[in-house]
């Protein structure tokens, strides 16, 4: 069984997150922001990357091998669920990455449908470009009165086998 770059990246993501778990709290919107994207840069920065912030390009985070120019991860992080198809999604698509990583709330019922929305756009990007990997990371709330309590992440990874996409179901993180 092949592991992909993804899964090794999101078993990193998993180990970290063990050690800095974030809490099942009450919580208002983007609370979390901080905690999972400071848990992002120490990995980066664990597994030797250079990080940068918003650059080069309009990306989240970039982390640079210092063996090559261009990054070899670029990250999207969003919290709120209305700009991840049209906005985020198209910012990775820009990049000439390895790995494309894509880390948003949404709720568990909604799953399904983020899922084949993400695949269907990714499906139409031209096959020239078809040598990159997607992970895509939801964190599953469940809202309450205008805050949200974290239940978990899944990850879900995009990859192409012989000139076809494939969609592996990566393990949950509980909180």
């Amino acid at each position: 069984m092949v592991v992909t770059f993804a899964e090794e990246w999101y078993n990193h993501f998993e180990e970290e997150y063990y050690k800095y778990p974030f809490p099942k709290e009450k919580a208002k919107w983007g609370t979390w922001t901080k905690r999972t994207l400071s848990l992002i840069k120490k990995i980066g920065k664990t597994l030797g990357y250079n990080i940068k912030i918003e650059k080069p390009v309009r990306v989240d985070m970039s982390w640079f091998d210092k063996r090559y120019f261009e990054p070899q991860v670029v990250i999207e992080y969003e919290t709120i669920k209305t700009g991840i198809l049209d906005d985020e999604l198209l910012n990775l698509a820009c990049s000439s990455a390895r790995l494309k990583v894509l880390i948003t709330y949404i709720e568990e019922k909604e799953i399904d449908y983020y899922l084949k929305e993400i695949i269907g756009r990714w499906e139409t990007r031209g096959k020239r470009v078809w040598n990159d990997e997607l992970l895509v990371i939801f964190c599953i709330y469940t809202p309450a009165e205008g805050f949200r309590f974290f239940e978990y992440y899944i990850g879900y990874v995009i990859y192409p086998v012989e000139g076809k996409l494939q969609t592996k179901e990566l393990k949950q993180i509980l909180s």
